[in-house]
C-alpha cells in the first residue's frame, strides 16, 4: 500500500471532476482565500484507522475532506445560476459522477489502489455577509495494510450466464451460504444405533445477500422474462399552489412522459389531508385529473398542496412479469467465487440451476440487502453431472 498514491489519485481525481484550477492539499480557512481565487478546492487528510485481527495484516480506513469554495457571483436571485448553492450542488454532483463504483466490480477503487472508495456525509457553510459559501466532502477508502502477502476479504463474487449464454455479475455481494443436504434411509432393527445407511436425495441449495443486485440479470435468470428500455418510476409529493382561474396544474415529469396519478395532499399548516379525486367539478377538498392536468375547486386557490403520480422514463429498464403456464423454471449456470482472510479461493461451478426465491425488503434508518436463493440440478449428461467445487489449498 502506497499512502501518497492514494490521496494524490483522490485529489487528481476531485481536481478534474470539478475543473477548479485553485487547488492545493493544504487546507486554508475560506476568509484567508482570496475572492479573485474563488472557486478553489482543497484535500485535507483527517484520519488512518487500522482495523486488527491477529495474524492478519490491518485492514485500514482512511478518511479526507475535500473543501469546495465558492462566492455569489451574481444578485442573489433564485434564477441566478452563480448563486454559491448552485454552484455547490454542481460541484457535489461532478464528485459523486467521478466516485461511481466500476460497472463490472461494483466498487470504485482510484483505479486499483484501493479496495473501496465512496462519498459520506456532506455539510453547506453559507456566509451572508461576505457572499462566501463553502462544502465539505466526506471520503472514506477501505485498503489492506502493507503485507508481503495478498490477502483477499471479500464475500465472493456470483457470476451467471442466462439461457443465452451471456455471463454477467450477478450485484455485490454481502454474503452467500451454500447447502448441501442429504435424505438418508436408515435400518437399525431391534438396535439403538444404525447399522446400514441408504442415502436417497441430496439437494444443493444457495442464500445469498447483495449490497446491490442487478434488476435486469435477475429479471432474466429468476422469471424468464425479456428486458425492455425504459422504467416506470413515482414523482412524490411535488410541491405546488392552486393557481387562480382555471385552478389548473399540468404536471411535468423529470423525464419521458406523465404515466398514473397517485394522489394529492394539502400541505401547510402541518396538514397532510388527502384530496379526494373526483370524475369532474371538484369542490373544496377534492380534484380532477385529465393526462398531466389537474383541475381543483375555486374554494382551495392559493393553497399549497402535494401531487404524486407515476411517469414513465426513457432510461432504466423494466420487465413484464407475466402469468405463463406451468412449465420448466428458467435456469442458469452460476459459479461462485470467494477468498478467505488467507488469500484461499473457493470456486463452485454449477451448471444448471434454478431460482427458489428473491427477497427485496425496504428498511428504516438501514441499508436495503435483497436476498436470492437458487437450488441446484443434474445436467443431462450420461451420467449426470452437478458442478464442480474447487479450493486452492
Amino acid at each position: 500500500m502506497n499512502r501518497e498514491a492514494i490521496y494524490a489519485a483522490l485529489f487528481n481525481l476531485a481536481k478534474t471532476a470539478t475543473g477548479i484550477n485553485y487547488t492545493s492539499r493544504f487546507l486554508q480557512p475560506i476568509d484567508s482565500v482570496a475572492t479573485a481565487n474563488l472557486p478553489a478546492l482543497f484535500q485535507h487528510q483527517v484520519s488512518d484507522d487500522p482495523k486488527n485481527d491477529k495474524g492478519i495484516p490491518a485492514v485500514l480506513t482512511l478518511k479526507a475532506e475535500l473543501y469546495i469554495y465558492v462566492v455569489n457571483g451574481g444578485d442573489g436571485l433564485d434564477n441566478s445560476s452563480s448563486a454559491p448553492a448552485i454552484q455547490l450542488n454542481n460541484y457535489l454532483d461532478n464528485i459523486d459522477a467521478a466516485l461511481l463504483p466500476d460497472p463490472v466490480t461494483q466498487v470504485q477503487t482510484l483505479g486499483g489502489l484501493v479496495s473501496h472508495c465512496w462519498r459520506t456525509s456532506t455539510n453547506y457553510f453559507e456566509d451572508p455577509l461576505t457572499g462566501k459559501a463553502a462544502l465539505a466532502i466526506g471520503i472514506e477508502m477501505l485498503t489492506e495494510g502493507d503485507s508481503s502477502t495478498a490477502f483477499g476479504f471479500d464475500s465472493g463474487t456470483v457470476y451467471v450466464l442466462d439461457s443465452s449464454g451471456t455471463p454477467q455479475i450477478l450485484g455485490s455481494l454481502q454474503e452467500i451460504s451454500i447447502l448441501q443436504k442429504f435424505d438418508t434411509n436408515k435400518q437399525r432393527g431391534n438396535f439403538q444405533y444404525d447399522f446400514k445407511a441408504n442415502r436417497v436425495a441430496t439437494k444443493i441449495s444457495a442464500k445469498a445477500k447483495f449490497a446491490q443486485i442487478k434488476g435486469s440479470v435477475l429479471a432474466q435468470i429468476v422469471n424468464g422474462q425479456t428486458i425492455s428500455a425504459g422504467s416506470q418510476r413515482v414523482q412524490s409529493l411535488e410541491a405546488h399552489t392552486i393557481p387562480g382561474t382555471p385552478y389548473q396544474i399540468a404536471v411535468t415529469p423529470p423525464s419521458g412522459f406523465y404515466s398514473l396519478d397517485m394522489g394529492v395532499i394539502y400541505d401547510g399548516g402541518g396538514s397532510s389531508q388527502a384530496l379526494i379525486q373526483v370524475p369532474s367539478n371538484p369542490a373544496q377538498g377534492q380534484y380532477s385529473v385529465s393526462g398531466a392536468v389537474y383541475t381543483f375547486a375555486a374554494a382551495d386557490a392559493g393553497i399549497a398542496i402535494c401531487i404524486s403520480y407515476l411517469y414513465a422514463a426513457t432510461t432504466g429498464k423494466s420487465m413484464t412479469i407475466s402469468n405463463p403456464y406451468s412449465g420448466p423454471s428458467p435456469t442458469f449456470r452460476a459459479v461462485l467465487n470467494s477468498t478467505d482472510k488467507n488469500g484461499n479461493q473457493v470456486v463452485w461451478n454449477l451448471p444448471v440451476c434454478y431460482s427458489d426465491q428473491l427477497d427485496y425488503v425496504t428498511r428504516l434508518e438501514d441499508f436495503t440487502i435483497p436476498e436470492f436463493a437458487f437450488s441446484v440440478m443434474g445436467t443431462s449428461d450420461n451420467p449426470p453431472v452437478i458442478g464442480t467445487f474447487s479450493y486452492s489449498q
